[in-house]
């Protein structure tokens, strides 16, 4: 039986299957795998709903040395339920869901014969093990409680507007931290987040000096502005990222969002009278608007512009790694000649540490070739702080690292009934720290100027008008900013002015 006293099934789900990269990321025989780290193989959960029957089905995907990736098993569970929100499972569910992976692995392991020890199958079958989530997923939130509005009809057939937001497809619950600062925090506050944003995350007052630079004995290099998001702004917050994800489902839930997971799309015919979006499970949807915020590789974007500029590459890679335990002060930014990182303690007693290196060509680096660049970075700094990070660093811990692009797509942003918001639009680097603020900005924007027009026409040109200019302050700062670390000679005090002079520019108001 379904316990609706219970967590959700999909936290559930996620607690079962935590840290499962960690556990198959060793395949010694097969010759068409190669050697692979744990960011190459991958855990994909998937919720079907049919009738009143929910199918739940976790696919193993790993790595071949030609690139591909090739499912290895899945393991499906049905339960039944009249509606997604009343899946809950027991504490009895959850244990016949952990016996059912622990079979999984079982049979999987005659496949698996000579690739992994019986030391590691036995961690793998250990009862209460967690598995972790790692699925490409997309949620699909359809909003009916939202203001009547007239676009494009004539009078008196006003209808309320039916929105499909649709969510990169890739690992919410990956682990690392989100900033809402300035402008982006008073967004985050319309759209009904701020106070539990605040209450669940790191909140920093505007004395906090983490914006600091110093080099690699600790010493201050050059001193931030003690309030650089100007006097009427709200308290920064920090927050890590499955929290953040967490507290958005559950908001857009008591907003009355149905959240359908695994919907994407086959095609979308975006025309002047309407849009028909044809999903993968062959569902044909007929919509007024379609938004895409589907993110830095956004496949919206290349429905709607095809002919769109590409991205371009900034000549540097972030490395991040969320560190277990207390508190390290002082926080701040470090610099060596190896690059730059910063840190800060989030109240799950995580140490988030972001890094900036340098890496002139974009490629895909190894777990073992980010390790060492890592390594070397730790290993740079004599400050205090950063050797009692250095000493929480093992072979064990997981980093995550991504190469730097950036796209600004010119004016407009939409096409007859679809845009794009969000990185979609416009990605940017870290170095404002602004990226996902200006999503949310986007979002408040457009939802207001959709409600103000009489016409589409009028409120996408209106969400122009009040975007573009802002958006390629952030974009067009944070290049200049990558390409004046880049040079040999640049100066730290430089890159504090030329930041300073950008944030005073996007303290205005959206």
């Amino acid at each position: 039986m379904l316990n609706t006293n219970s967590p959700s099934i999909l936290r559930d789900i996620l607690q079962i299957v935590s840290d499962i990269k960690n556990d198959l990321f060793i395949f010694k025989k097969d010759p068409s795998i190669k050697e692979i780290g744990v960011a190459d193989v991958k855990a994909e959960v998937l919720l079907l709903k049919k009738a009143n029957e929910v199918t739940i089905k976790i696919n193993v995907v790993y790595k071949l040395s030609d690139g591909l990736f090739k499912t290895l098993s899945f393991l499906s569970i049905s339960h039944f339920a009249d509606n997604l929100s009343d899946l809950h499972v027991s504490e009895a569910s959850t244990h016949d869901i952990s016996q059912a992976l622990a079979h999984w692995f079982s049979f999987c392991s005659e496949e698996l014969s000579g690739r992994v020890t019986e030391d590691q199958w036995a961690v793998l079958n250990a009862p209460h093990r967690r598995y972790v989530f790692l699925a490409m997923q997309t949620w699909t939130l359809q909003h009916s409680n939202v203001p009547t509005v007239s676009i494009n009809q004539e009078p008196g057939c006003e209808r309320p507007l039916e929105v499909e937001m649709m969510l990169e497809r890739g690992n919410p619950a990956e682990g690392a931290s989100i900033g809402v600062s300035g402008q982006a925090a008073n967004a985050a506050e319309e759209l009904g987040l701020y106070e539990k944003l605040f209450q669940a995350g790191r909140h920093i007052d505007r004395s906090y000096s983490a914006l600091d630079l110093r080099d690699t004995d600790g010493d201050i290099i050059s001193k931030a502005r003690s309030d650089p998001y100007g006097p009427n702004s709200k308290e920064t917050v920090c927050i890590y990222r499955p929290t953040w994800i967490r507290i958005m489902t559950e908001t857009a839930s008591e907003l009355g969002v149905q959240i359908r997971p695994l919907t994407t799309y086959t095609a979308i015919d975006n025309r002047s009278d309407g849009v028909t979006v044809t999903t993968t499970h062959g569902e044909v949807l007929e919509a007024d608007i379609v938004i895409g915020a589907d993110g830095l590789h956004s496949a919206v974007r290349e429905l709607l512009f095809p002919d769109h500029p590409p991205l371009t590459y900034s000549g540097q890679l972030s490395i991040r790694w969320m560190a277990p335990g207390a508190q390290v002060d002082p926080e701040s930014w470090y610099t060596s000649s190896q690059g730059r990182l910063s840190f800060y303690w989030l109240p799950e007693n995580l140490v988030y540490i972001a890094s900036v290196l340098h890496a002139p060509e974009a490629k895909h680096l190894s777990a073992d070739e980010v390790r060492l660049r890592f390594t070397k970075l730790l290993d740079s700094f004599s400050a205090p702080a950063l050797k009692e990070l250095r000493s929480r660093f093992d072979q064990h811990v997981e980093l995550i690292a991504r190469n730097y692009y950036w796209i600004l797509l010119p004016d407009p942003w939409f096409r007859h009934r679809g845009i794009l918001i969000g990185d979609a639009a416009h990605a940017t680097t870290s170095h404002m720290g602004q990226g996902g603020g200006m999503a949310l900005e986007d979002s408040v924007v457009l939802a207001q100027c959709i409600r103000d027009s009489s016409s589409l026409e009028e409120a996408f040109g209106g969400f122009m008008k009040r975007r573009f200019e802002r958006v390629s302050t952030v974009v067009n700062a944070s290049v200049q900013l990558s390409r004046l670390e880049q040079q040999e000679d640049w100066s730290p005090q430089e890159r504090m002015v030329y930041r300073g002079k950008a944030m005073a520019a996007i303290s205005a108001p959206y």
